[in-house]
């Protein structure tokens, strides 16, 4: 009876707003009280993994809802192999025209963590379990890549550069709308990972 009663829960919008936003509130509260903006977004990625696992046993989720596939895997590379170029090249040209834009920098340490933990985390939270969720929300397409793009761009505004969080918002759209075309999340890991080393470097 609790287990039903919990389903239903969870397919209504009121609760989808509810725990949206009780993640994006309590991150950035807590980057006011704990301004070290990597112990923020770590602690945020990891709640979010184990509420996610949380769900995934609750309504009966599969891996591959998540994206975690071996299905579409080629088409999305070659999608986000050519696209990856297209915003590094542009990337590249931003950092020469306004180097001040750039500044975040990470020690080694910090880059290796980011790649290998943070940046597999935030896609599989981020694109495969909340495009997942917004989808069983909304029908409208649109809709689920703006709400999806809005979450993700706010968990990035503890950076507190504007330029870095509009481009943050545009390219999340541009992913969003080929993942849920091509619903393979290895390949947007890939992308992110070496775009968010180029904004560093």
């Amino acid at each position: 009876m609790l287990n039903k009663t919990c389903i239903e829960l969870h397919k209504s919008n009121f609760f989808w707003l509810l725990e949206h936003l009780f993640f994006i509130t309590f991150f950035l509260i807590f980057h006011q009280l704990y301004p070290s903006t990597l112990l923020a977004q770590y602690i945020l990625v990891f709640l979010g993994l184990f509420y996610m696992i949380f769900i995934t046993f609750l309504l009966d989720a599969k891996p591959s809802d998540f994206g975690l596939t071996t299905k579409n895997f080629k088409k999305a590379f070659l999608f986000n192999f050519f696209s990856t170029i297209a915003i590094a090249i542009v990337m590249q040209g931003a950092k020469m025209l306004f180097p001040h834009q750039f500044a975040l920098q990470m020690i080694p340490g910090a880059m290796l963590y980011y790649i290998v933990i943070s940046v597999p985390l935030q896609e599989i939270i981020f694109r495969g379990f909340c495009l997942w969720r917004t989808q069983a929300m909304f029908n409208n397409k649109v809709v689920v890549i703006m709400l999806s793009s809005l979450y993700f761009t706010a968990y990035h505004l503890i950076f507190q550069n504007w330029w870095f969080v509009v481009s943050v918002f545009f390219i999340n759209m541009f992913w969003s709308y080929y993942y849920l075309r091509y619903p393979n999340i290895y390949p947007f890991i890939l992308s992110h990972a070496l775009l968010g080393y180029l904004h560093c470097f």
